[in-house]
């Protein structure tokens, strides 16, 4: 068993940390360092698999141009969105943008567009609106207090 597990960790260019014998605690700097080789691994696949993606699209689009009538105008470039590899403390890079905002450094759009929004501009007016409904609602319930 101990020689198949092996030659599993050898094949897979994954460390021992990904089968979950880590052996010892580990902070999560050490175990980052320690499955390095398969973040490495991984990037080299998803540019392999950007390769296919942007050629099946491209083919995609023009047999949609062709014969589905969509007026593309030559539109063939596409790009692959990958989620980030390892997990990532959400909290503290909200905190920085959140700082950054704050001291005037950053936008709020520029804010939003690193913390992985697709739209900063949609999420931006949904911002607002939201904003500008709060303010009615706050006008009218103060409306309503001052009647009673």
């Amino acid at each position: 068993m101990d020689l198949l597990y092996r030659a599993l960790h050898d094949l897979s260019e994954t460390p021992r940390t990904a089968f979950g014998d880590a052996g010892r605690n580990l902070s999560g700097a050490a175990l980052e360092v320690e499955i390095q080789p398969l973040v490495q691994k991984v990037g080299r696949k998803r540019r392999q698999w950007e390769a296919f993606h942007r050629a099946r699209n491209a083919m995609l689009l023009d047999l949609l141009e062709r014969f589905g009538g969509a007026p593309l105008a030559g539109l063939r470039r596409t790009e692959t969105i990958w989620p980030p590899i390892l997990p990532s403390d959400h909290t503290a890079a909200v905190r920085n943008a959140a700082q950054l905002v704050a001291g005037g450094i950053q936008s709020r759009r520029t804010a939003a567009a690193t913390l992985g929004h697709d739209d900063p501009e949609r999420e931006w007016a949904a911002v607002l609106a939201e904003m500008e409904a709060i303010g009615r609602v706050g006008e009218s319930g103060s409306r309503e207090v001052g009647k009673e």
